[in-house]
């Protein structure tokens, strides 16, 4: 009798060790899902932001061509007015920058 109860009782240990190993093997897939969504939402997160960040970047780099658009239309514009003295002044900044890096006169 002795014999048949430890057998029952090497069964049941048996069978809550299977049952604990099939508990494990659940939460190990669980945190391997867990941990690719995690991956996935962060990836997901990482792209808007990029995305955000690179929209910003060309709005300010549009901004930045219109405002430079804006400068030589208004400089040319200058120039058309006054073209003796848009001459003279340049070649004065140019002799001025010829002289300031060495140039002979």
């Amino acid at each position: 009798m002795a014999s048949n109860n430890v057998q029952d009782e090497l069964q049941v240990l048996k069978d809550d060790v299977a049952k604990l190993r099939s508990d494990i093997t659940g939460l190990v897939d669980l945190f391997k899902d867990l941990g690719v969504k995690k991956v996935n939402e962060t990836r997901n997160t990482l792209e808007d932001e990029f995305d955000e960040q690179r929209e910003k970047l060309r709005a300010r780099f549009n901004s930045a061509r219109e405002r430079g658009k804006g400068v030589v239309d208004e400089l040319e514009e200058h120039v058309n007015e006054h073209p003796l003295g848009s001459l003279l002044t340049a070649f004065g900044i140019g002799y001025i920058l010829a002289r300031l890096s060495g140039g002979k006169s």
